[in-house]
């Protein structure tokens, strides 16, 4: 089911919240009249959305269930659009934490090394200038996925 798919993506993107991710889901008819026939989906709705540990499940029902290199390409395309839209420090670690999360430290390298050393790079020296640099770099990486 394409929409739960991609539902399931936007909270582990942390594009919408857990909360809301669980109001859809109780509340979208295609997933109730799914539960009955579908094990996977019944699997999902299933869950203790009030847990600590409820985004570790979700990742692991998304590897269980979905194309994990599928997810993370959809990841980094939005770090990198919300990287390109950022305004301060705080949202950009927020954000880099995320796509953290998910990458392969041993082929993903690239991906965050270019963000990383930014922050050694200027963020001490000039917070604005860190900023507008964080914002350049992301545009250019859209526009290379693009």
């Amino acid at each position: 089911m394409q929409k739960l798919k991609n539902k399931l993506f936007d909270v582990l993107a942390r594009n919408i919240s857990i909360e809301s991710f669980e109001q859809w889901l109780y509340n979208d008819v295609d997933i109730l009249n799914a539960i009955e026939r579908d094990d996977v989906v019944l699997s999902l709705v299933d869950r203790d959305y009030k847990s600590k540990n409820i985004l570790n499940d979700l990742e692991k029902y998304l590897i269980e269930n979905y194309n994990f290199d599928e997810f993370f390409v959809f990841l980094v395309e939005e770090s990198y659009q919300k990287l390109s839209r950022v305004s301060d420090f705080d949202s950009i670690e927020s954000i880099l934490n995320v796509l953290q999360q998910f990458y392969n430290k041993n082929c993903d390298y690239q991906l965050l090394f270019e963000f990383y050393y930014l922050v050694y790079d200027d963020y001490f020296e000039n917070k604005q200038n860190y900023i507008s640099r964080v914002k350049n770099l992301a545009k250019e990486k859209v526009r290379i996925l693009n």
